[in-house]
């Protein structure tokens, strides 16, 4: 009689080979609720690796990790700073001014000498070199002519001014910081200040 025989002869035997059978079969055919093939859980070759590196060069990584995400953040906000300090910073403005009524002026060809349109025309030549300034006496008074030319102030010899075509001297007109008429902000003060104009009358011209 054969081993297969005698098992099937014996209940307990046949029970056992029964449900070794089912449970290889169960194992082979079993699906998840979902439908999708169970996952074998395998240890990758990079995790093999990774478990051969020693725990003190793993700590050196994670230290050099963090200390290079901390100077990364250091220069983001040391950037951010200088922006902002850039973008708030008051840069000074710096005018070229006319040397009679501190208006924005222009160098002139003839002798180099800064002045504004209205100085430099109103004798129709340049007050510095006498060259000749305009083509002639109409071609002036067609630009620059008023009714008046004194200080709208004082009455002494006033200056025509940029912001409102009003004529005001140099000390009634810088000095408030404003000009009389408009209310604009006289952006060439600081050099008349420091110029010494305001110590005399600086209307009469050179």
């Amino acid at each position: 009689t054969s081993k297969n025989d005698q098992d099937a002869d014996d209940p307990v035997q046949s029970r056992k080979g029964t449900k070794a059978i089912t449970s290889r079969r169960s194992t082979k055919q079993s699906v998840a609720s979902d439908g999708s093939k169970p996952v074998k859980s395998r240890v990758g070759r990079g995790d093999r690796q990774r478990a051969k590196v020693p725990a003190s060069v793993l700590k050196a990584r994670a230290k050099a990790e963090a200390e290079e995400k901390k100077r990364q953040l250091e220069e983001r906000i040391r950037k951010a700073e200088e922006a902002e300090r850039k973008a708030n910073e008051v840069k000074p403005v710096i005018y070229d001014a006319c040397i009679r009524c501190m208006e924005d002026g222009k160098s002139r060809i003839c002798c180099q000498t800064i002045y504004c349109d209205y100085c430099y025309t109103i004798e129709t030549k340049c007050p510095t070199c006498k060259t000749a300034s305009v083509v002639d006496e109409a071609q002036f008074k067609g630009k620059f002519s008023r009714e008046g030319e004194e200080c709208r102030i004082c009455l002494a010899q006033g200056f025509k001014r940029g912001c409102c075509g009003e004529f005001y001297c140099n000390a009634c007109y810088y000095n408030t910081g404003y000009c009389p008429s408009c209310r604009q902000s006289v952006k060439n003060q600081p050099l008349a200040a420091g110029s010494g104009l305001l110590t005399h009358n600086p209307g009469i011209p050179p």
